[in-house]
């Protein structure tokens, strides 16, 4: 019971205590602003004389706003179509026969290594640069009903690395649009 007393005395006397902070704080702050006993000393003559006039702030020069420059475009990204409307009859070299770690894994992003199934014997060097496409649906025409192609999209960007052989070559995936499979077409890029 004297506890309870304790604190609740405690409270009472840190509330009041509080409260008369406060009041001491607006009173004191009352007055400053108007306390009629605090007048500005006015400078005489000679000291007005002394005192030197402060310099005004010059703004500073206004900047004119430059004019939006067209930046040139990225000609490659623009000119290359990422998918294009091949024939039946359109050439690729050969397809990716496996990958670094295609034990555990089926897609290969940038950076990996995959393996196709070209190489030396068919004109394939160290640092040639490689296109690894997928072959989408067939597109036929609207009107006709007639088989046009087939639509194939460029999955990635490789170069051979200097592990080549007469029949397969290891390619290193340095751009990629989609994931790399075991199975996506090859062929020599200009």
């Amino acid at each position: 019971m004297k506890r309870a007393t304790y604190f609740s005395l405690f409270g009472a006397v840190s509330l009041i205590f509080l409260m008369k902070m406060v009041q001491f704080s607006n009173a004191e702050e009352a007055a400053t602003v108007s306390d009629p006993t605090q007048t500005e000393s006015i400078p005489s003559t000679e000291e007005a004389e002394d005192l030197q006039p402060q310099a005004t702030p010059t703004p500073p020069p206004a900047v004119e706003p430059k004019k939006a420059t067209k930046s040139k475009p990225n000609s490659y990204r623009q000119d290359r179509a990422d998918a294009f409307l091949a024939g039946a009859d359109w050439d690729f070299d050969g397809f990716v026969a496996g990958g670094q770690g295609s034990e555990i894994r089926s897609m290969f992003y940038l950076n990996d290594l995959v393996y196709l199934n070209i190489g030396s014997e068919q004109g394939l060097g160290v640092g040639d640069k490689i296109g690894i496409y997928k072959r989408g649906q067939k597109v036929k025409d609207p009107q006709t009903g007639k088989f046009i192609g087939y639509e194939v999209r460029r999955a990635a960007i490789a170069r051979v690395t200097d592990r080549i052989e007469d029949e397969t070559a290891a390619v290193r995936i340095r751009s990629t649009y989609e994931p790399v499979e075991i199975g996506d077409l090859v062929r020599r890029e200009q």
